[in-house]
């Protein structure tokens, strides 16, 4: 199924509690969470650069590792993008994913959660 932008329904940018948020379950799935400390590196030095995407339940689509991050910094809240993914969770969290650099396994876990 194709992503059709006018079908995704932004619902607001907000300053939420780093203890509301949790990883989506399926990104574990996918992907690994590594380079984290390059990472809190960089926002330690430049601050966050892309606000966190989640859902309606406050689970990551967008930014898992960026989450990581900001947990090992001590961050008590973030400033996120809500989205409404309803059922299609899989298709954005890899849509979201498509410049990230991948190692194969993490093809292979793409395209088992697409199919």
């Amino acid at each position: 199924m194709r992503l059709n932008p006018w079908e995704i329904v932004y619902l607001s940018y907000m300053k939420i509690a780093i203890s509301e948020l949790s990883h989506h379950p399926l990104n574990s799935e996918i992907y690994e969470l590594d380079n984290i400390d390059d990472l809190a590196s960089s926002i330690s030095e430049l601050g966050l650069l892309q606000a966190l995407v989640i859902d309606k339940q406050n689970k990551i689509i967008s930014g898992n590792r960026r989450f990581a991050a900001l947990k090992k910094l001590g961050w008590e809240s973030v400033t996120v993008q809500q989205i409404d993914v309803e059922q299609r969770a899989a298709e954005f969290i890899v849509h979201y994913n498509k410049q990230r650099v991948k190692k194969v396994k993490e093809i292979l876990n793409e395209y088992r959660v697409l199919k």
